[in-house]
């Protein structure tokens, strides 16, 4: 992925080998083997950089789990903060 974009879907992304590097609001994150990131749906993002043993596990949940669902705003925000 060489370009931002983002997915109208919420995403977890977890890292099970090699290490990862994600792009979120213009700061960089390292993710080694073993971490997740959650994706937010419309949430720009690009995976800059992996290693030559690097998989990934993507769990898509699609937006009819939390269309029109009143998320708490304190524990939504605290999710989006890097």
């Amino acid at each position: 992925m060489s370009t931002p974009h983002h997915h109208k879907e919420l995403d977890l992304n977890t890292v099970i080998r090699g290490f990862a590097e994600y792009v979120l609001k213009n700061q960089r994150y390292l993710l080694p083997s073993g971490r997740l990131v959650w994706l937010f749906p419309g949430q720009e993002h690009m995976l800059s950089k992996t290693d030559e043993n690097f998989e990934m596990y993507v769990i898509v949940f699609e937006d009819k789990l939390f269309k029109n669902k009143n998320l708490p705003k304190d524990k939504y925000n605290i999710l989006s903060e890097p």
